[in-house]
């Protein structure tokens, strides 16, 4: 599985209106783990 630091740089290259797709595709939800490291990845980019 990819790092933080890969999804940050994805993340940085979409535009904002894109986020929820991405997020919808790389979150592992439904699933038995939540994609954690792009949690943080959005939690270090996001807005408060």
């Amino acid at each position: 599985m990819p790092g933080v630091s890969h999804y940050r740089d994805d993340l940085t290259g979409l535009e904002r209106t894109a986020w929820p797709v991405y997020l919808d595709e790389h979150s592992g939800l439904p699933g038995p783990r939540g994609n954690i490291e792009l949690a943080v990845a959005v939690a270090d980019l996001g807005d408060p």
